[in-house]
């Protein structure tokens, strides 16, 4: 990585454990050329409470956008599942466009409150 990238990934980083006041979990998303993923991390003890992937569900038809979307709400429903509303939103060292806002935005509209 590079001195900018790594200087947008400890800013967002920084501030999220500054504001992270009632220690809701993070949502960490991890976008690749092909494939999305997102964790759901407690930050008490770091331990991983859902995780969703566009690995199993990837059709040649979607494009990046729409797969964004659809795991976005997937994940949305497995945190529902296990009665988590509350969370915070880490995008790392990626722009808030493209399929990280799409993902956010279905995870939004699922029900989730960042």
């Amino acid at each position: 990585m590079n001195k900018s990238t790594l200087r947008r990934l400890k800013r967002v980083r920084s501030k999220i454990k500054k504001y992270n006041h009632g220690n809701r979990p993070i949502i960490y998303i991890n976008i690749s050329n092909r494939n999305i993923s997102a964790q759901l991390i407690d930050c008490d003890s770091a331990n991983v409470l859902v995780h969703a992937s566009s690995t199993s569900d990837r059709t040649k038809k979607d494009s990046g956008i729409e797969i964004a979307q659809k795991i976005g709400e997937l994940f949305a429903k497995k945190c529902i599942d296990i009665k988590i509303k509350d969370v915070v939103f880490d995008k790392g060292c990626k722009s808030y466009i493209g399929r990280v806002e799409s993902f956010a935005n279905s995870c939004r509209k699922a029900g989730l409150n960042f």
